[in-house]
């Protein structure tokens, strides 16, 4: 009971830690924007009424500092109010394109040639600096806009498998298999290559012609496939040694296949791609599913139970000695 309270109170301690800590930064933020307006302010008073400038000159600073004071104050209200980060960004980036815009045309009023010079320092500046961004972000619309790839598609790329949970601007974020979410550049997605095992067939036509060009040997999978839903065909390659005659694969494999044909809600079948030097076969297992996440989550203790089904006198051997 004192350990339960104990750690009570040292999560307490830290959370209470934490706000005090979140309160003073923000105190700190907001002290140094007042003391920058209070700045801008006097030197907007001083401009005004002592520096002599032109009236126009005067009137388009004076315009600009409003516009800034303006800017800091809606920008610190969009944080209060917008709940969410990329709304957050997208308000802050209007605002201070807005600003940027005024103080623009601020610079051209006293010197356009200088003005589009540093326009242009900026635009190879910007492109440099943020060239990777850039791409990121580019490749993120292409990636969502051709709709090759989703989210919720089984894929492979850049040597990561896993499910789509987020294309974002920046990066595009895989679930593993093990759990672990990997973030992606969207431009390493966009240039590398991408094994899609989560796929749409088009609808089959009820011509009799039609349906004798399609080759299938799996009849669950064309009944599937017939009406044009998303299929997951998950495949993995294993090798079985020479003990095992191959023969004898459907009998050994049927039980743990009828266990997960109403898991993935589709039987799994297997190839037998070729024999090797040893005698022993090359196996290409396929999973299917309409749900991807269920190839996810199942997938580890499918392979435990057909490695136990092909092995279960080697791996129980000596078991209960031990």
């Amino acid at each position: 009971m004192n350990t339960i309270i104990e750690d009570y109170i040292i999560i307490s301690l830290i959370k209470a830690k934490k706000f005090t800590f979140l309160i003073m930064k923000r105190i700190y933020k907001v002290s140094i924007e007042v003391i920058i307006i209070l700045i801008l302010v006097s030197v907007g008073y001083w401009i005004y009424f002592y520096s002599g400038l032109d009236q126009i000159l005067i009137n388009l600073i004076i315009l600009n500092i409003f516009i800034y004071i303006i800017r800091t104050f809606l920008i610190n209200i969009g944080n209060l109010i917008i709940r969410y980060r990329i709304f957050k960004f997208a308000f802050s980036l209007i605002i201070n394109l807005i600003w940027i815009a005024f103080l623009f045309s601020l610079l051209f009023f006293i010197s356009p040639t200088f003005t589009i010079s540093i326009i242009s320092f900026l635009i190879i500046a910007i492109s440099l600096t943020f060239q990777d961004i850039i791409s990121n972000i580019a490749s993120g619309v292409i990636l969502i806009s051709k709709e090759d790839v989703e989210i919720g598609d089984l894929i492979e790329t850049n040597g990561i498998q896993g499910i789509i949970k987020e294309i974002n601007l920046n990066y595009t974020i895989i679930k593993e298999f093990d759990g672990i979410l990997a973030y992606i550049p969207n431009k390493n997605v966009f240039n590398a290559s991408v094994i899609q095992f989560t796929h749409r067939r088009p609808k089959v036509s009820k011509s009799t012609d039609d349906k004798k060009k399609i080759i299938t040997s799996f009849k669950d999978f064309s009944k599937y496939m017939s009406r044009g839903e998303k299929i997951t065909n998950y495949t993995r390659m294993v090798e079985i040694t020479a003990a095992i005659d191959p023969e004898k694969l459907d009998s050994l494999f049927s039980p743990i296949f009828d266990k997960y044909e109403p898991i993935f809600g589709i039987r799994p079948d297997y190839l037998v791609e070729t024999t090797t030097i040893a005698g022993g076969c090359v196996l290409t297992l396929l999973i299917m599913s309409k749900d991807p996440n269920l190839i996810l989550e199942y997938i580890d203790n499918f392979f435990k139970d057909l490695i136990y089904q092909l092995y279960h006198d080697k791996i129980s051997e000596g078991w209960e000695g031990k």
